[in-house]
């Protein structure tokens, strides 16, 4: 693992064909999320135990951790061509939208403060 101050070494954390982008540590640091091919996938800090959480309802962007990391929210886009803010359980239960509407985009989600 590549250290904060750029000591250590690099490693690669998963293995796909898709493209990773987006990575959010969660708020206790021990997990990532990340978009990858339509997906959003929450794994071990260290690359295990990978689960896709999303199993594909859009194009996703702007993955947020909720502050006690019990949830996810993400902007996607699905069949009506407007963006929705979805949310989802790190371990990909509970999956629901919670902002859509036919008329305008919904866009880049942030949690209330505690």
């Amino acid at each position: 693992m590549l250290n904060a101050d750029g000591t250590g070494s690099a490693s690669r954390l998963i293995n796909t064909t898709a493209d990773g982008r987006g990575p959010v540590w969660s708020p206790d640091g021990t997990k990532i999320g990340f978009e990858a091919g339509g997906d959003i996938y929450v794994m071990n800090a260290d690359g295990t135990n990978l689960v896709n959480v999303t199993n594909n309802p859009g194009e996703m962007r702007a993955i947020v951790w909720s502050a006690d990391g019990g949830q996810i929210a993400f902007q996607t886009r699905v069949g009506n061509g407007y963006d929705e803010i979805w949310v989802v359980n790190p371990d990909g239960s509970g999956l629901r939208p919670i902002a859509r509407s036919p008329y305008w985009n919904n866009l880049l989600p942030a949690w209330r403060p505690r």
